[in-house]
């Protein structure tokens, strides 16, 4: 009777371990190159419906105006959209008021689609300093520049085409679709 002394695995069988673990690798990357815009995508709609919120919220908790307004410039910086207490109730973002909020820039491989909302990826009525801005009032009712009834939405691309967008009604409902 002959006895083998094979213990542990050939070389063979090691490249075929790697080669599958390497196909798996390859199969997860790719598919994670679709999947991280469209996270970056819902994020900033989210961090956007947020913002929202937080201007509405403040609104009624200080009866007081709170705007949010797009690529507004506060202290030498721009920023992709901020929320303010609007003390004199212009939609206009003058020194000394408040920011609550703010986001310096859209998240990488998301901005705004210039495809829709007049061209700049936003159907919410400018201010006076050519800011697209909406307000709510401490009733939590939006109103625009002029001091109208106001809605408007903000509509965002990825690198890959999708879109979303964040959707404000007249009577103040905020939402994502």
């Amino acid at each position: 009777m002959l006895l083998s002394n094979e213990d542990g695995f050939s070389v063979l069988e090691v490249f075929t371990v790697v080669a599958i673990i390497l196909i798996l690798a390859a199969v997860a990357v790719s598919s994670m190159g679709s999947w991280l815009p469209n996270l970056r995508l819902k994020a900033a709609a989210r961090d956007l419906y947020s913002a929202a919120m937080k201007a509405k919220s403040e609104a009624v908790k200080r009866n007081r105006n709170f705007a949010l307004t797009f690529n507004q410039q506060v202290g030498g910086v721009m920023y992709a959209y901020i929320v303010f207490e609007d003390s004199d109730a212009d939609c206009e973002y003058d020194p000394g008021e408040q920011v609550v909020a703010q986001v310096r820039r859209w998240p990488e491989n998301v901005s705004l689609d210039t495809t829709k909302g007049g061209g700049n990826g936003l159907s919410f009525v400018a201010n006076d300093d050519g800011c697209p801005t909406l307000a709510f009032r401490p009733t939590a009712i939006p109103t625009q520049n002029g001091g109208g009834f106001a809605n408007g939405s903000a509509f965002l691309v990825n690198s890959l085409g999708h879109t979303v967008s964040v959707v404000i009604s007249r009577a103040g409902n905020v939402s994502i679709q």
